[in-house]
């Protein structure tokens, strides 16, 4: 029982720092956004295209 209880906690420490390195800061001054896609769309670049126009819209990267 003991030994379950560990590789639950081991798990959720690992999840939760994962986590905190999930989004990192995308400064516009320094870093450049290249959205690149297939020529035959599948649905990862339809994901990537839903998810590129969605940043772009977003308050934060405007301009």
């Amino acid at each position: 029982m003991k030994i379950r209880k560990f590789i639950f906690v081991a798990i959720i420490l690992n999840l939760a720092v994962a986590n905190s390195f999930a989004r990192p800061i995308f400064d516009k001054k320094k870093d450049i956004l290249i959205a690149q896609f297939d020529s035959k769309p599948d649905t990862d670049d339809i994901h990537a295209q839903a998810a590129l126009g969605c940043m772009l819209l977003h308050k934060d990267l405007k301009d």
